[in-house]
């Protein structure tokens, strides 16, 4: 499996009408040639505003390359790419996939996503399996018991930035983050696995999202 991660930012003041606009006419036509490939679709409220952020399951490349074929193809989506004509700063992509050990068990990704966490950690040069390796012996149980709704744990692939780490963690609401978040901060097991798995890490950044009310995930 692969995952096409896609971020497009929007210059200011257009982003309800875009999302309006692509609900009514752009995700019909994406449903229609990607069809179970939709996984989430995200707005993000804590970070570079007017962005949004949306994740694409297929079984390969040639998968991908052939179903987005079919759908540069089609009329209608040519029309509704008209229709955004001028309105995005930037258009992002990366192709990333599952982390060695993911999915993790289904009992740990259940639960509201009202809100996300996007988590992106760059590891410095030769850690990547290091970082996998000590997170799943040590910081998965942990992290699981405090935060549970685990949408997704990937690493980097084929297209896009190397070196990547790119988890994301659903919750109910923000002060739910905030709950769940400073009791495993305050977790003995996870700050020690923290003094080990830091220096692994060149950099961390995380954005936090709102679910799009068409979301699978929310």
């Amino acid at each position: 499996m692969i995952v096409d991660m896609r971020t497009y930012t929007l210059f200011p003041g257009l982003i309800n009408d875009y999302i309006a606009n692509y609900e009514k006419n752009g995700l019909p036509v994406q449903k229609r040639h990607l069809g179970d490939a939709f996984m989430a679709y995200f707005i993000t409220e804590v970070g570079q505003l007017n962005q949004v952020t949306h994740f694409w399951r297929y079984d390969s490349m040639a998968d991908r390359e052939s179903r987005r074929t079919r759908m540069q193809a089609d009329p209608e989506w040519a029309a509704y790419l008209g229709q955004n004509k001028g309105s995005f700063i930037a258009q992002d992509n990366r192709i990333i996939k599952p982390a060695p050990f993911w999915p993790v068990p289904e009992a740990n990704r259940k639960g509201p996503a009202n809100f996300a966490d996007i988590r992106i950690y760059t590891a410095r040069s030769g850690n990547l399996g290091a970082y996998f390796k000590l997170y799943e012996a040590e910081g998965m149980k942990v992290q699981l018991g405090h935060i549970g709704h685990c949408i997704g744990y990937f690493q980097s692939g084929e297209v896009g930035p190397s070196h990547q780490i790119i988890h994301i963690w659903g919750y109910s609401s923000l002060d739910d983050r905030m709950k769940r978040r400073a009791a495993m901060g305050a977790d003995p097991a996870w700050q020690a696995y923290a003094k080990q798995m830091l220096p692994l890490l060149a950099n961390m950044e995380n954005r936090i999202v709102r679910s799009a009310s068409f979301s699978p995930v929310k």
